[in-house]
């Protein structure tokens, strides 16, 4: 029987370089959730850039949620990136397409009969599943994009890109030299 263990920098790193899914219930739909990539943080962070900035009156909070609401799309947006991850967002699905095709037979009369063939056809999964995600409670989306960006581990981004930072800023660099040029008239 296995316990259940603290979640570690170690096996945190385990589960996305093995790319191990957790899974996570929304409307009562059960999606296996991709692991962190620098990537999807980064194409969340892009969404968010997009939503608007607004600040709500306490006393009118309703009037400007109800306002603001419509520019408010992305975060359905936002919860299909999370979900999907950035190499899963375009996917590839076969279709069923019923042609008819006309034949001659013994080269004078024509012949028509159906044929079914099969063609890949590529489907912008986050579209579908931001679909999904417009139709669910509101305090459900929210507790499930809070669930998810903790599972983001945007803790271990920013202490790699504030260690990565401090090396460039303590690091000699070389300065180039310029040529000193004299502007005409001067």
């Amino acid at each position: 029987m296995a316990k259940n263990r603290p979640q570690t920098i170690e096996s945190a790193t385990a589960d996305a370089v093995l790319e191990r899914v957790k899974a996570i219930t929304i409307g009562g739909v059960e999606y296996l959730i991709a692991p962190p990539t620098l990537a999807t943080l980064i194409l969340v962070s892009e969404e968010v850039s997009y939503l608007p900035k607004v600040v709500f009156d306490e006393d009118n909070a309703v009037n400007d949620a109800l306002r603001e609401a419509r520019h408010y799309r992305g975060l359905a947006d936002i919860a299909a990136i999370l979900i999907l991850g950035a190499q899963r967002l375009v996917a590839e699905e076969d279709i069923a397409v019923e042609e008819i095709v006309t034949t001659k037979w013994l080269g004078i009369i024509p012949r028509k009969r159906k044929v079914v063939t099969t063609r890949k056809v590529k489907v912008d999964m986050k579209k579908r599943i931001a679909e999904a995600m417009m139709n669910v409670e509101i305090s459900e989306l929210s507790s499930a994009v809070a669930t998810m960006l903790s599972m983001m581990q945007a803790d271990h981004f920013f202490a790699l890109a504030t260690f990565l930072t401090s090396i460039n800023l303590t690091k000699p660099t070389k300065v180039a030299k310029t040529q000193k040029t004299t502007v005409s008239g001067q």
